[in-house]
Formats: structure tokens, C-alpha cells, sequence
């Protein structure tokens, strides 16, 4: 039997759940990884009461974050691309908070509740880039990755003319900044399904548990130790290796490197993807043993940890899982 949406404890204020959404956008002006918590609160108020609460209190938060601009001394009436910039940033963050909650509200799927919030915000990040290219001729992204390294190179000066240094280090440095943005440009596309893939994950969590905290009865989904994603998605993963060892020896055509970007692209999205389900694979077994989720957490940082390459060894174990799942042999085994 399905939960009902409307049920809440008594008395719960959540006037204080959703006064979080406006307070955590306005001081992510100062500290931008706040902003990452902005769709908890409008995702519970929003279960809780509804899509006009989400709405509200949305627009509360985007109205801060333009405020907390004002508050660093930047005058948003006279720079509009400023303004522009600084509400969409907020809306992203507004507009999954909103799905989030419509989403446990109407007691949909798990896979669908954790993901969907996170498909709506590719989708807004793939509309504003289109729109700038077709309505304005500009590249937005590369826009951004040029501000970027603009920025840095210019810390890098003043730096360099404060403390000194031999010649030729300040070369060095904006060197390794133009490489590195011409890496965000490369792998834009892989960076934004699997950050913000992980950012839904994260906050649907977060939501999930504040609701139960609240009294709120959720609909059971499966524990990460049984997450097990569809076969065909490792074909994915085979046409991005594909597509690199066709461009490599020379067999495939790319005078501009666009296939090459694609396969780098698909073999870093996919290899998260597989990673999570091999992830869920030594849950299972370290649960099997006895292994406690303290041990787990920490095993699980060590793997993702850049100085041992063990994330693709767990990424190639969940893309056999995909074919074989060992749980289930496990379980049939009994042993």
C-alpha cells in the first residue's frame, strides 16, 4: 500500500524547513558548495504542503542569491549578464529541490525519485547552451571556461609579482591553466551527467531521511547492496572504448577529434555508472563477512581515492555484475 502524501506529524514548523532554502542560497554567494543543499528544504516543504509552498519559498531562495550578490558589492542593475547568471544558478538548484518533493510526493519509483531531479537540471544546462548558441551566437560554455581561466591567470600574476620566482614559472603556470580548461571543455559533458547524477542521488538521500525524521512514511526501495543497473548499459561503455581505439590506430576518421571526445566522454560516464554497481557488489560481500558500514565507508574512500587506481578494477566487476550478478548466484549458492 502506497504512503499518503498528506500525512505529517503535528505541529511540525516547517516554515523553519523552508526558511533554510532563501538562507543557504543567499550565504552560497559567499560559500558556493552551500548551494548544493538549497533543493533539501524545498524538496520536504514541498512534499509536505505541496508544489505552491516548493514555488514560494523557491523564488525566496532565488531572490537571496541575488541578494547575497548585492551584498558583495556588485550592482546587479547595471550588469544584467551578472543577473542573468546568478538566477539561473539559483533556479537549477530550486527547480530539483521542487521535482525532488513532487516526486516523493506522488510516491514514484526509487530509481525515478533519485534520478529524475538530476535529469531536469542537464536538461536546463543543455537548454541555456543551445539557446546562447542559437539566439546569441555565443558559446556559453566556452564563455565560462574562458572567465574561468581569465581569472585565474590574472591571480597567477599578481601572485608572481608579490612573491617573485625565477623566469619563466609564470609561463609554466598559465600553461598548466590552459591545458586544464581545455580538459573541462573536453570532458564538459561526462562532468555534468555525473556530477550532477551524484548531486540527485545525494540530496534525494538527504530528503528521503529528513522526511522519515519527520514522521513521513516512504514508499521501500530497494538497499544500495541489491542496486543492480540494466545490462544493455555497458554497451555504452564498449562504444566509447570503441570509439577511442578507432581513432587512435587511425581507423576511424576524426581530423577534429570530435569522436574521440565523444568515446572519452561516454568511457568516463559509464565507468561511474559500473563503479556504483561494483560498489554494491563488496557492500554486499563485505556485509556477508561481517564488515561494518564504518569499514565500508572507509574501504569505499580508499577506492575512490586518486592515488590507487582501483575505480575502473570496481567499475569492469559491476559491469560483469550487469551480466552475471553475483548476489544472485550468491544467494542461490547459499553459501
Amino acid at each position: 500500500m502506497s504512503a499518503k502524501p498528506s500525512l505529517e506529524p503535528p505541529h511540525t514548523p516547517l516554515w523553519r524547513v523552508g526558511l533554510l532554502a532563501p538562507a543557504l542560497a543567499f550565504l552560497g554567494q559567499f560559500l558556493p558548495l552551500v548551494l548544493f543543499f538549497v533543493p533539501v528544504p524545498i524538496a520536504v516543504v514541498t512534499d509536505l504542503r505541496g508544489w505552491r509552498a516548493g514555488v514560494g519559498w523557491g523564488a525566496a531562495a532565488v531572490a537571496a542569491a541575488v541578494a547575497g550578490v548585492w551584498v558583495l558589492g556588485m550592482d546587479v542593475s547595471r550588469h544584467g549578464a551578472v543577473l542573468a547568471s546568478v538566477t539561473l544558478l539559483a533556479l537549477l538548484p530550486v527547480a530539483m529541490g521542487l521535482v525532488g518533493g513532487l516526486l516523493y510526493r506522488s510516491d514514484r519509483h526509487q530509481g525515478v525519485t533519485l534520478l529524475a531531479p538530476g535529469g531536469l537540471v542537464i536538461a536546463m544546462v543543455l537548454t541555456a547552451w543551445l539557446s546562447g548558441r542559437w539566439l546569441f551566437q555565443v558559446d556559453l560554455l566556452q564563455a565560462a571556461v574562458e572567465g574561468w581561466r581569465a581569472t585565474v591567470e590574472e591571480g597567477l600574476r599578481r601572485a608572481a609579482e608579490v612573491a617573485g620566482g625565477p623566469p619563466g614559472q609564470l609561463e609554466n603556470w598559465e600553461a598548466l591553466v590552459e591545458s586544464m580548461a581545455q580538459g573541462i571543455q573536453l570532458l564538459f559533458p561526462a562532468g555534468l551527467v555525473v556530477t550532477t547524477g551524484l548531486w540527485s542521488v545525494g540530496v534525494q538521500w538527504l530528503t528521503g531521511r529528513w522526511l522519515q525524521a519527520l514522521g513521513r512514511p516512504l514508499r521501500p526501495g530497494k538497499p544500495f547492496i541489491r542496486w543492480r543497473f540494466p545490462w544493455v548499459l555497458a554497451w555504452g561503455y564498449i562504444l566509447g572504448q570503441l570509439l577511442l581505439m578507432g581513432t587512435r590506430s587511425g581507423r576511424l576518421a576524426d581530423p577534429e577529434g570530435r569522436l574521440a571526445a565523444i568515446g572519452v566522454n561516454l568511457v568516463l560516464i559509464f565507468t561511474y555508472v559500473f563503479f556504483v554497481e561494483g560498489l554494491a557488489v563488496l557492500w554486499f560481500y563485505l556485509a556477508k563477512w561481517g564488515v561494518g558500514k564504518g569499514g565500508r565507508l572507509l574501504i569505499t574512500v580508499l577506492l575512490l581515492t586518486p592515488f590507487l587506481p582501483l575505480m575502473e578494477p570496481v567499475a569492469w566487476l559491476g559491469m560483469l555484475d550487469a551480466w552475471l550478478d553475483f548476489r544472485k548466484l550468491q544467494r542461490e549458492g547459499g553459501s
